[in-house]
């Protein structure tokens, strides 16, 4: 079903500023930093994801709105939504104002957990291998 736009989507791994996929946030508004109200699970498979079902730490990221359906699209098919990741509400704390607001998050439940490196923090930027998830680290591999 279509989403109503603006959609505020909360990012926590690669479509995070700095990084690889940043560049589909483009068109989309900044709401600065946030971190999720309830505890989740952040883990870095082939990529990072966040599992829904393991409660372990608050996830930190970015909120961002949405305010197209060009770069929700983009989104959804980048994360493989629904067949892969899974696009839900959740509640989002921001950082600066302490606001609670509701959000979209893309959360990974059937990837396994046990192949991947943990990220105990919740913070993507904490695991020493998003190092290689950083623009500056694709453009020099290519």
């Amino acid at each position: 079903k279509k989403m109503a736009l603006p959609m505020k989507v909360f990012v926590y791994g690669t479509l995070l500023s700095g990084f690889s996929n940043h560049f589909l946030m483009e068109n989309c508004k900044s709401l600065g930093a946030a971190k999720t109200t309830e505890k989740f699970a952040f883990f870095i498979g082939d990529y990072p994801f966040v599992n829904s079902q393991i409660r372990e730490a608050h996830i930190t990221g970015e909120l961002y709105e949405v305010n197209d359906t060009q770069s929700l699209e983009d989104l959804d098919a980048l994360e493989q939504h629904p067949d892969w990741y899974v696009r839900t509400e959740c509640e989002v704390e921001l950082v600066e104002s302490k606001e609670v607001v509701s959000a979209q998050i893309y959360f990974l439940d059937k990837e396994d957990v046990n192949k991947a490196e943990r990220v105990p923090s919740g913070s993507f930027r904490d695991s020493p291998t998003s190092a290689k998830y950083l623009v500056t680290a694709e453009v020099l591999v290519n």
